[in-house]
């Protein structure tokens, strides 16, 4: 209709129910049709989107939404891409590519819109944790309460936890959020409810300190991290134990190779993903004594040359994202 409604018409004519199309503004459909399963798809062509509805007429997903460039980019264990769109917020795409919801789409309590730079998901996708650009914040989002405010972790100020600078967020499948501090070098562990469990790292030349710049992968699991120090050249493995609530080096190995790369991920056998210097994605098996490549491919062989983000599900899927768009890779 020419209100931005659908109407659901029964066998008989009449209308069954009526579904506003909210947040659309003034935009103005122009094509429907029914799909295989019984959904409704909508487009709007000023917009440049597709909506879905269900059978009863309420929403249930979109396409077609501008992502931000080189944005935030993650994977759950179910399947679902958590990305980054061009007004901000953090899109949850199901296993088909529709959004099925955004969060971080409104102010609350005068803070500031949230403005996600690095996202993470939880193994079961009930909490997102973002770092915030503008309030210089870790926050930690529930999906199951998409209209509430996100939990504030860490920040410069206003939270328990400190954090002047942070650069990169990671999580678990017991939702632990894992942190780092550009300006100090640690990264932080805390618990699903965002308490603090334990920190190391840190600047300095000591075993288990850093020079930088970093970047860092956690398995699923929560037992190892990796850290790349483009300081050193090195790729530093710690073991994790979360009941003593520390981090111990196991290796470190001199990889001047892995300079410059790409946020790397993990998954739930212990390999580590990582696009490098030279824009060739590796797969580094270390699960022994020392890191072994067993995949290495140019990004522009994989279909991805223009991909400047990269997300690693639990079971191993990767997906690259970029200008010519996002690429999903299983092998």
């Amino acid at each position: 209709m020419r209100d931005g409604s659908v109407r659901i018409l029964a066998a008989d004519g009449s209308v069954a129910q009526i579904s506003p199309a909210a947040g659309l503004g003034e935009a103005v459909p122009e094509a429907i049709a029914s799909s295989a399963t019984g959904h409704l798809l909508v487009s709007w062509p000023g917009i440049h989107l597709v909506t879905r509805f269900d059978a009863t007429g309420q929403p249930a997903g979109a396409r077609g939404a501008e992502l931000r460039d080189g944005g935030g980019w993650c994977a759950d264990g179910l399947g679902q891409v958590y990305a980054v769109d061009a007004d901000g917020a953090l899109g949850i795409f199901d296993v088909d590519g529709w959004c099925r919801l955004r969060l971080g789409a409104r102010e609350h309590a005068g803070n500031p819109r949230p403005d996600p730079v690095q996202i993470a998901a939880s193994f079961d996708g009930r909490f997102v944790a973002s770092i915030d650009r503008e309030r210089h914040a870790v926050l930690r989002f529930n999906v199951e309460e998409p209209t509430h405010a996100p939990l504030l972790v860490a920040a410069r100020t206003g939270s328990a936890i400190a954090m002047a600078q942070p650069a990169g967020v990671a999580m678990d499948e017991e939702s632990r959020i894992y942190a780092l501090d550009r300006d100090t070098g640690t990264i932080t562990v805390c618990d699903s409810s965002g308490a603090l469990c334990f920190q190391f790292g840190g600047w300095g030349r000591e075993p288990g300190r850093f020079r930088g710049p970093l970047r860092f992968a956690v398995s699923p699991r929560g037992g190892v991290a990796y850290v790349l120090d483009d300081g050193r050249g090195e790729l530093v493995k710690f073991l994790l134990d979360h009941g003593r609530r520390v981090a111990t080096v196991a290796a470190s190995e001199s990889m001047p190779a892995l300079a410059s790369a790409f946020i790397p991920g993990c998954d739930r056998q212990g390999l580590l993903y990582v696009v490098d210097g030279s824009r060739d994605l590796r797969v580094l098996d270390w699960r022994s004594h020392r890191p072994e490549t067993v995949f290495l491919a140019t990004l522009e062989a994989l279909g991805a040359p223009s991909a400047a983000a990269m997300a690693v599900s639990p079971d191993g899927q990767v997906y690259l994202s970029g200008a010519s768009g996002v690429v999903g890779l299983r092998w």
